[in-house]
């Protein structure tokens, strides 16, 4: 007896987000569990880290270059703010803020240094270093496409709109992940 609600699922087991999802979720525990004995997760050490290679960084450049939305990244900066590590201060515009280490911003870094050393030492030795460059490579490519799509077809834009505005690629790489998905 087939069933009447069939979903045409086909593909969805190559969802490019949720593999991403998947594996960023995967690393992330992974790194929280190396930091831990720093007393910071990853993603405060990411944070910490874009502050002292600019010393003093203005938290929209951080937000670009890091690629995370204000909203996320106030909350996570307060946070930052308020156990010590970093210090907020407002910037010649009223609208702007800046962030920088605190001494206790630098220890605790300087602290997860080794740590994080450790971990990402045994993740790439693992990945071997020609690939893990091809890996880094393609990452940015899908960051890169993201955007651009992202950007072209705002939230809320109607998938009829975002059709009829997309040009077909032609790209071999496409045709062949077309047939590819077909298939299955």
């Amino acid at each position: 007896m087939q069933k009447e609600n069939k979903l045409p699922l086909s593909g969805t087991e190559f969802c490019i987000c949720y593999h991403l999802r998947r594996t960023s979720r995967s690393i992330t525990q992974l790194y929280d569990t190396a930091l831990q004995p720093s007393g910071i997760r990853s993603t405060q050490f990411a944070l910490l880290v874009a502050i002292a290679k600019k010393e003093t960084i203005n938290i929209s450049e951080m937000g670009e270059l890091l690629g995370i939305d204000q909203t996320t990244l106030s909350r996570s900066l307060r946070n930052l703010a308020g156990v010590g590590h970093i210090t907020l201060v407002p910037g010649v515009d009223r609208r702007e803020r800046l962030a920088s280490l605190t001494t206790k911003g630098r220890q605790v870094l300087r602290k997860a240094l080794p740590y994080w050393r450790r971990i990402q030492r045994e993740v790439v030795s693992k990945l071997a270093n020609p690939d893990w460059r091809n890996i880094q490579k393609n990452l940015k490519t899908v960051k890169d496409v993201s955007q651009q799509i992202f950007e072209a077809f705002p939230p809320g834009s109607s998938e009829e709109s975002r059709q009829s505005k997309q040009k077909p690629d032609r790209s071999p790489a496409l045709e062949n992940e077309a047939v590819f998905i077909e298939r299955c």
